[in-house]
């Protein structure tokens, strides 16, 4: 019967069945209203400052080790209050050994039940050069004797996290767990948020801006308007790949978050957050065109192609006609987004302007990359004078703007090349399970990384970016139908 509903699904027509499909499972309006409290209840909790963060870090303890859906949950938590607006939180030491410490649980916790199910997980491409990647780059940073500690710390904690992820989305999809009504109260959770700082002001603040002033940016729910520009396209992609694919209901709810978040990726004024969710729903939505009709298992076409196709070609009219009847005015403020920086003594848009702020950072990187082309400088470091001073065992940040460069800079040629063999395998894993979400995740977030680099960065904004990741990698199972009910 399951296989029949499925079989039906397939076609745009049957959508009430789609919707009765989805009823059948945890994805209804009360469990996303009482994910919505618990979620809100955990981010408020750590306003009672240290006491406060103890707690929140008990409670997730307790939900790692239920289950890996409870591990899952437990750690988009904990990474979602690392990048909250401080307006809400106040964080204490008590997060640097508590983040460490569910990490390490979470990551625990799935490979047990990974030991437990019947699966080829540790034998795939993809997961042996991840490892040896994570393995040969931790060796580098040995070898270069620059900063090893700082190094080999911040090869543990992405090694760890980003195998947890990858992992977690394993065992979900193995354990048949549905974890979408999580992720989409998560994602509602966060552009409320964004709508509340919106209207009491707080979520703006001041930002050092190209020029050497500062500007006034929205960083809505988050502590920084780059995290919201990051984690708000890798949202967008999230929800438009549940709105198009998914068999679940509550599409014009969907619709509405798409909107809210669409708004606040706007006012960020990050163009690498706007243009990376425009081209990764492109991605997803091509992968789909070209994956259904063919083989046993489809994509699924929750909304009809045609709905698609017609409302990209009425969006385009109208906005034709908006620019005509406004004088110019859409395409002026569209200028306006891509040249952020032109009130503060920059020209019109140009190449050059709108690589400003990367190009710098791009020949910095291949600067040093030359000093030391095999091995790199180490991971995770830097010689900018900054880094220097302050890098610690709790706090070595880095600013890297462009992945492929930032990678030759830290780990050489021989780490760089382990890393694209990472990503190519994972890319063809995902394209023949045709994963079209977690594609579209992926692709987002490595787009993502040619402007704002969050790959390696699991302790704060790269860890809300894995954790969609994540939800992407679990949720591509269900945008899949079976071919003539069998």
């Amino acid at each position: 019967m399951l296989r029949q509903q499925n079989s039906a699904m397939f076609h745009p027509a049957a959508s009430r069945g789609s919707s009765r499909y989805a009823r059948q499972g945890s994805f209804t309006w009360q469990n996303i209203l009482k994910n919505g409290l618990f979620i809100a209840f955990m981010v408020i909790v750590n306003k009672a400052g240290a006491p406060g963060n103890a707690l929140f870090y008990l409670i997730l303890c307790s939900m790692a080790m239920r289950s890996s859906e409870g591990a899952l949950k437990a750690l988009s938590l904990s990474v979602m209050v690392t990048t909250i607006n401080p307006a809400f939180v106040s964080l204490s030491t008590v997060f640097a050994a508590g983040r460490m410490g569910i990490l390490f649980l979470v990551a625990g916790r799935f490979m047990y039940d990974l030991s437990r199910s019947r699966t080829d997980f540790m034998r795939r491409g993809y997961v042996i050069s991840f490892i040896g990647f994570c393995a040969v780059v931790a060796m580098l940073s040995v070898v270069n004797g620059y900063f090893v500690m700082v190094s080999l710390l911040k090869v543990l904690a992405f090694s760890v996290g980003a195998f947890a992820i990858l992992v977690g989305a394993e065992v979900t999809r193995v354990g048949r767990s549905d974890i979408t009504c999580w992720c989409y109260s998560f994602i509602a959770f966060c552009i409320i948020l964004g709508g509340i700082t919106l209207v009491t002001g707080v979520g703006y603040g001041t930002e050092q801006i190209l020029s050497g002033g500062e500007g006034l940016f929205f960083k809505g729910p988050f502590f920084h308007s780059q995290t919201l520009g990051a984690i708000g396209a890798l949202m967008l992609v999230y929800l438009v790949t549940l709105w198009i694919f998914s068999p679940y209901p509550y599409k014009w709810g969907t619709v509405a978050l798409i909107l809210g978040m669409l708004y606040m990726v706007y006012l960020t004024g990050s163009r690498t957050g706007l243009i990376t969710a425009i081209l990764a729903c492109a991605a997803i939505v091509g992968l789909g065109f070209m994956t259904t009709g063919t083989g046993h298992r489809q994509v699924r076409f929750a909304v009809s192609r045609m709905q698609l196709i017609a409302l990209a070609g009425i969006g385009g009219i109208l906005m034709v006609f908006a620019e005509v009847f406004s004088g110019g005015g859409i395409s002026s403020k569209a200028t306006g987004f891509l040249i952020k920086y032109a009130q503060h003594g920059y020209g019109g848009l140009s190449w050059d302007l709108l690589f400003a702020t990367r190009m710098p950072l791009i020949e910095k990187s291949l600067e040093i990359f030359r000093g030391s082309p095999m091995t790199g400088i180490g991971f995770g470091t830097s010689l900018a004078p900054y880094f220097i001073a302050n890098a610690t065992w709790y706090t070595a940040p880095t600013e890297k703007g462009f992945l492929p460069t930032a990678l030759l800079e830290e780990t050489g040629l021989i780490g760089s090349s382990l890393f694209w063999v990472f990503i190519a395998l994972f890319l063809i894993y995902l394209l023949r399970t045709r994963n079209v979400s977690g594609f579209g995740m992926f692709v987002a977030f490595l787009i993502l990384n040619l402007g704002e680099m969050t790959f390696f960065s699991f302790g704060g904004a790269g860890g809300m970016c894995w954790m969609l990741v994540g939800a992407g990698l679990a949720l591509g199972p269900r945008c899949l139908t079976t071919q003539g009910g069998r």
